[in-house]
């Protein structure tokens, strides 16, 4: 197959992480793989193989006012992605994240070439602008040859509610290359990974650490990521007087040091799509306290068999799950034996088999 791939960039995240995973896994099934992406190739945290032609539209622009931005930005994509498409000759387009799945659709129209756009979040979590939320119901329904989902439960609940013609549900898979100089040596680290904002949660997690008290002497709270919400938490740590055991350690490259130093791994966010560094702890064989999420942790994590689940928004069951693990290391090892089971629940294979043939079915439709 011609495959394009679309998405704003790979600068980071785990939407992007999973698409520069695909194009790799498709280039070495032998398929044409074309990424399109608005920021170029030097903003990328991943690397793609050298096979993968790369087209670059271009970044955004700011005008005077807000709403010419948007519409000189939405045409001038538009023109991009179809010329692009266009001249591809693709045999299947697919885009990942609302924002590009919204443009490619709108750009596509009238152009008769099959499309699967990926939701990687729960849509009623996204933080498009109001025209777009509405539009996308309608561009799914009626241009989409298919809409991918992490989880049945979301996939099942926009079916009905936009009454979309086709759904599939694909999880994220354990990529085995993040693991692959992974070297277990756990130390007293809980650690949590992602970027710094609201929705990720550390918030919770730092106000629970400090309510913990003399179980945490000896731990060190590592809190791995950067983002918006770094200075808010500076200041966090300082006034409630615990910077002598949280470390704002910032973002990194080798993430599988940071799992194999760990004993205790903590996902405290409000919104996730399917948390690949959830699927990463849990092979990495750690114990994992993870926000009771429908969407996304409840099918990832059975609550005591392989981790520990939470009401994300309680600081204090926060509070007793820590201080369960921290002071009990027979239910931390029974724990984080049986959460290695994820390898072969989310194995890159079975996942990739699930991509293959959702773009295979779209292609010949």
């Amino acid at each position: 197959m011609k495959v394009i791939l679309a998405i704003n960039s790979l600068h980071g995240g785990g939407a992007e992480r999973v698409m520069a995973w695909l194009a790799g896994r498709l280039c070495a099934a032998g398929h044409t793989v074309t990424l399109i992406t608005f920021e170029g190739p030097d903003t990328d945290a991943y690397r793609c193989p050298q096979s993968v032609e790369r087209v670059h539209i271009g970044r955004y622009r700011y005008f005077n006012s807000s709403r010419i931005s948007a519409f000189v930005n939405l045409m001038r994509w538009g023109h991009g992605l179809r010329r692009s498409i266009r001249s591809a000759q693709a045999d299947v387009v697919l885009s990942f994240v609302d924002g590009m799945n919204v443009y490619c659709l709108f750009s596509l129209l009238g152009v008769r070439v099959p499309i699967v756009v990926a939701e990687r979040t729960d849509p009623s979590h996204s933080l498009m602008s109001m025209n777009k939320k509405r539009a996308r119901p309608f561009l799914y329904r009626f241009k989409a040859n298919a809409v991918v989902f992490q989880t049945d439960l979301v996939a099942s609940k926009f079916k009905a509610l936009w009454s979309l013609n086709r759904v599939v549900t694909i999880p994220n898979a354990v990529q085995a290359d993040i693991l692959d100089q992974f070297n277990d040596n756990p130390q007293n680290i809980v650690l949590a990974v992602g970027r710094l904002d609201f929705q990720k949660g550390q918030d919770i997690l730092l106000k629970a650490w400090e309510k913990i008290g003399r179980l945490k002497d000896g731990w060190t709270l590592r809190l791995v990521g950067d983002g918006v919400a770094r200075e808010v938490y500076e200041v966090m740590i300082s006034e409630m007087g615990i910077s002598d055991s949280v470390v704002l350690a910032g973002a990194t490259n080798n993430v599988a040091l940071e799992y194999e130093r760990a004993s205790i791994f903590v996902l405290p966010s409000r919104v996730e799509g399917f948390p690949n560094v959830l699927l990463e702890a849990m092979s990495a064989g750690k114990a994992v306290i993870a926000s009771n999420i429908p969407d996304a942790c409840r099918e990832v994590v059975t609550n005591g068999v392989d981790g520990i689940l939470y009401d994300g928004e309680s600081v204090d069951e926060l509070v007793s799950a820590l201080e369960i693990l921290l002071g009990s290391p027979s239910l931390r090892a029974n724990l984080a034996f049986k959460a290695k089971r994820v390898n072969s629940r989310f194995s890159e294979d079975a996942v990739y088999e699930k991509w293959e043939s959702c773009l295979f079915d779209a292609s010949h439709k």
